[in-house]
């Protein structure tokens, strides 16, 4: 009887669990969301401006993984570095993170612009 009872709950429970739809959300954030023009393109544009003022532009191209920053005039080309948390891009000069909504650029391991202190 016991055998019984807990082989038809395990039945149950495999009926009622391949019941359950496969398809899976989009878990972006908002933020994300909101800064991609459409889902077709894949460069993400945006700008941030520090305490002092100075103004930090940047394009992203998801696809390519790499990133275009505009910092006083300079351009810096910059390619994407596989991190656990946060996002990171560099090159032979400049090294850029973002963590948390911390943005860091160094130039020669020099901090050049940080959008919060």
């Amino acid at each position: 009887m016991k055998y019984t009872l807990l082989t038809r709950c395990l039945l149950a429970s495999l009926w009622l669990s391949s019941c359950q739809p496969t398809e899976k959300k989009n878990k972006e954030s908002p933020s994300q969301t909101a800064a991609q023009a459409s889902k077709g393109d894949s460069i993400v544009r945006d700008t941030v401006t520090n305490r002092q003022g100075v103004k930090l532009a940047m394009a992203y191209n998801n696809a390519a993984r790499t990133a275009t920053f505009v910092l006083k005039g300079e351009v810096i080309q910059l390619k994407q570095d596989t991190v656990a948390s946060g996002i990171k891009y560099s090159n032979a000069n400049y090294e850029y993170s973002e963590h948390q909504g911390v943005i860091i650029l160094r130039k020669g391991g020099n901090v050049i612009f940080r959008n919060q202190q």
